[in-house]
C-alpha cells in the first residue's frame, strides 16, 4: 500500500511597521500620500503635540467680552490694551477699564518705545505710562535758527530740523535795537506755495521777558509770517526767541499714516522708525524722544512705487521689507560737514525676489525673522547677506498646497493674516484657520548635506478649523496678543483664550489623524494586513475612531471596536468620561484588520466628541507579502 504524503503548509511570515511618534512630521499636503514619510500625514486637522504628546490642539474659551469690535491689542506692563472704535480699554485678566474715550474708527496702531506705549492714527497720536489715561503726545519744539538777523538776510542753522509730527519752531534773534519788524522762514508745500502761520498764539521772549501775542508788545502777519513789535528789541545775540506755528501736511500726514514701528539703533534702541504709508520711505524718531521726527529724518529704500510692509531687527541690523523687496539698514555713527557728530543709515538690498505682503505675520522665530508672502508662503532669513538669493528660503512648502491639496496659498484675504510666537510654535492665523509651525520639535535646519527642498519638508506644520468664536457671520482672527504665556486673540468682540481643555467653547473638536499610504517597501506585490496595534496615553479621557483605508477603497472600512479610554482624575469628573479603570501610563490596543491582496494601506483615526482627547503615540501593523503583481 502506497503511503499518502500529506501537504505541509508553513505559516505565513508577518512583518511589523512601526510609526513612532506618528504626526511628529506634520501635514504634508505637498507630496502624493504614499511617499511620505512615516512620521508625516496627508489629512490632519486639529492635531499637534502638547508636552511631547501627540493629541488634539489647545481648546478655546471665551475670557472676556468687549461688547464692541476690536481692531488691536496691545501688551504694555502685563496688561491687556484693545483699541475699540470708541477708545481704548486696558484689560487686567478679570475686568475692563477705558484708558481713552474718543473716536478711533479710523484705525490705528500701537507700539512701545522708551518705556511708554503709543497708539497713534490719522487724527490722534497718544501715550501713556502705564497708570490714569492715555493722553496726547506734546510735540517737541525745536530751535530751528538762531543768530537770524530781523530781516531774515543771514541766520545760523542748528542741528535740530522742522518736527514733522508738530507745527511749532523756534527761532533766535539778534536785535539790532532800531528794527521791529521781524522776519520768520517760511516753510512751503508739496505744491511750492508758501504756508502761512497757523492760529496757534505766537509768543516771545526778548531779554528776560516773556510775552504772548495779543498782550500789546508785538502783532503777527501771518500770511508773511512777519512779527511786527510795537518797541524795537535792544541790541544783542539772540536776545529775540519767537516761538511760530505752521501745519506742514506734507510732513505731517506722511507720519501720522503710516502703519508700522519698530525700535532701532543699532546696539540699542534709540531712535523709533515708522513706515507703511503707502510710500516706500521711512522715518525715523530723534535719540529717545517720540514726540520729535526731525523733517530730514527720512529714508527712501528700493523701488518708489512700493509701500514698505513691515519691520524687523535681526541681531543688530534694522529689516526693512517690501511687497517684493527686502533691504539692511545699519546705524553708524559719523561726522556731518561741519564735523559734529551724528546719526547715519546705510541702506543696502538684502533680496529683490521675495519679500513681504502679509505684514502681519512678520515674527522673529528661532534667531531668524520669519513672515509671509502670498506667492511663496511662509519665509525665513537664514542671513543678511547682500543680494544673496539663497538668504531667504520658504519653509511652508508642506501646507502651501496646490493642484491637488488646498492649503495655506489657497486661503481667501491672505494678505490680512496674523501670526503670533506662542509656546515654542507660530502660529499664522487667517480667516478661521490657523497653520502651526512646531519649530521647537522641527526647527528648520539647513546643512550642506541638504537641499533646500529637504530642509523645508523636515519643518513639522499643522492645519486647525474652527478657530475663533462661532456666529451666523463668523469672522476669523483680528488681533492676537500674548499676555504672560496666555494666547489671547479677538474675534468680534470676544476675547479668547487658547488652554489646554478638550473643547471649543464646551463643545467638541473634531479632530483626525491619517498615516501615510504604505506599500511597505514592495510596491510590486499584493499585501495583506492582519492586525494594528496603538500605543495610546492612559491617563487622559480619549477616544478614537479607526478607519482603514486602501487603494480599493479609498473610504474606508470602519472598525467596529473604537480605542476608548475612559478613566478621569477625580477633580476633574464628568460623567461622560467617567470609568473605573484608571490608566497611569500608555496602554496598546490590539486590532484585526483582515485587509487582504491591497497595494496601499493606511489607517484614519477621528475623534468629535467633547471633553475627550486623541492621544496616540505608537502605531504597528502586521503584514504580509502576498504575491508579485502580474
Amino acid at each position: 500500500m502506497a503511503l499518502i504524503q500529506q501537504k505541509q503548509y508553513s505559516p505565513a511570515q508577518y512583518n511589523l511597521l512601526s510609526i513612532i511618534n506618528p504626526g511628529a512630521g506634520g501635514l504634508n499636503l505637498q507630496d502624493l500620500d504614499y511617499l511620505l514619510p512615516v512620521h508625516q500625514s496627508p489629512r490632519m486637522t486639529n492635531m499637534m503635540y502638547k508636552n511631547g504628546v501627540f493629541g488634539k490642539r489647545y481648546g478655546q474659551t471665551v475670557k472676556f467680552d468687549f461688547e464692541e469690535d476690536v481692531h488691536k491689542l496691545w501688551v504694555y506692563k502685563d496688561k491687556l490694551l484693545a483699541q475699540t472704535d470708541t477708545g481704548i480699554y486696558e484689560y487686567d485678566g478679570t475686568q475692563k477699564s477705558a484708558v481713552y474715550t474718543g473716536d478711533l474708527s479710523k484705525g490705528g496702531f500701537f507700539f512701545t518705545f522708551n518705556r511708554k506705549a503709543y497708539f497713534m492714527s490719522t487724527d490722534v497720536y497718544l501715550e501713556y505710562e502705564g497708570t490714569g489715561q492715555f493722553t496726547n503726545v506734546v510735540p517737541y519744539i525745536p530751535t530751528i535758527m538762531i543768530t537770524r538777523k530781523p530781516d531774515g538776510s543771514s541766520s545760523q542753522t542748528t542741528d535740530y530740523n522742522y518736527n514733522s509730527i508738530g507745527a511749532g519752531f523756534t527761532v533766535g534773534f539778534n536785535g539790532d535795537g532800531s528794527s521791529t519788524a521781524y522776519h520768520l522762514p517760511t516753510q512751503e508745500d508739496e505744491n511750492g506755495n508758501k504756508l502761512p502761520l497757523d492760529a496757534t498764539l505766537v509768543t516771545a521772549i526778548v531779554g528776560t521777558s516773556e510775552w504772548t501775542e495779543g498782550d500789546g508788545h508785538f502783532t503777527v502777519d501771518r500770511a508773511n509770517s512777519i512779527i511786527n513789535f510795537a518797541t524795537a528789541p535792544a541790541t544783542g545775540t539772540d536776545n529775540v526767541m519767537i516761538t511760530a506755528y505752521v501745519t506742514n501736511h506734507q510732513y505731517s500726514d506722511a507720519i501720522r499714516s503710516c502703519k508700522y514701528a519698530c525700535a532701532y539703533g543699532g546696539n540699542n534702541n534709540s531712535h523709533l522708525f515708522l513706515a507703511g504709508n503707502g510710500k516706500s520711505t521711512f522715518y525715523y524718531s530723534d535719540v529717545f524722544d517720540a514726540s520729535y521726527f526731525p523733517e530730514m529724518n527720512y529714508v527712501v529704500v528700493g523701488s518708489a512705487e512700493d509701500d514698505i510692509t513691515g519691520f524687523g531687527l535681526q541681531y543688530n541690523v534694522l529689516i526693512v521689507f517690501k511687497p517684493s523687496e527686502i533691504f539692511s539698514v545699519n546705524y553708524t555713527i559719523g561726522l556731518d560737514s561741519n564735523g559734529k557728530q551724528t546719526f547715519l543709515l546705510t541702506s543696502m538690498p538684502v533680496n529683490n525676489e521675495v519679500g513681504c505682503d502679509m505684514p502681519y505675520t512678520i515674527q522673529y522665530i528661532d534667531n531668524r525673522l520669519t513672515w509671509g508672502n502670498t506667492d511663496y508662503g511662509i519665509c525665513t532669513l537664514c542671513s543678511t547677506v547682500i543680494q544673496d538669493e539663497r538668504n531667504v528660503r520658504v519653509i511652508s512648502r508642506n501646507i502651501n498646497g496646490g493642484e491637488r491639496e488646498q492649503g495655506l496659498l489657497q486661503e481667501d484675504n491672505l494678505s490680512d493674516a496674523i501670526a503670533l510666537d506662542h509656546d515654542g510654535k507660530y502660529i499664522v492665523f487667517v480667516n478661521r484657520h490657523a497653520y502651526m509651525w512646531d519649530y521647537t520639535n522641527a526647527p528648520f535646519s539647513e546643512t550642506l548635506r541638504q537641499s533646500i527642498d529637504q530642509s523645508a519638508k523636515a519643518t513639522s506644520w499643522y492645519f486647525w478649523d474652527d478657530i475663533g468664536y462661532p456666529s451666523n457671520d463668523p469672522v476669523g482672527v483680528q488681533a492676537v496678543a500674548e499676555l504672560g504665556t496666555t494666547a489671547m486673540f479677538i474675534t468680534n468682540s470676544k476675547l479668547i483664550t487658547f488652554d489646554y481643555t478638550l473643547n471649543d467653547f464646551d463643545e467638541a473638536i473634531y479632530a483626525c489623524y491619517q498615516t501615510p499610504m504604505f506599500d511597505f517597501q514592495a510596491f510590486e506585490s499584493l499585501k495583506t494586513i492582519k492586525s494594528a496595534f496603538f500605543e495610546v496615553r492612559g491617563d487622559t479621557p480619549s477616544i478614537t475612531k479607526i478607519t482603514y483605508i486602501t487603494d480599493e477603497d479609498p473610504m474606508g472600512e470602519r472598525d467596529p471596536e473604537d480605542i476608548e479610554i475612559p478613566a478621569v482624575l477625580w477633580e476633574d469628573f464628568r460623567w461622560s468620561t467617567f470609568g473605573w479603570e484608571i490608566m497611569q501610563y500608555a496602554r496598546t490596543f490590539a486590532r484585526k484588520c483582515s485587509i487582504k491582496k491591497v497595494m496601499l494601506f493606511g489607517i484614519l483615526l477621528e475623534n468629535d466628541q467633547p471633553n475627550r482627547d486623541m492621544t496616540v503615540s505608537g502605531i504597528k501593523m502586521k503584514y504580509t507579502v502576498v504575491k508579485e503583481v502580474k
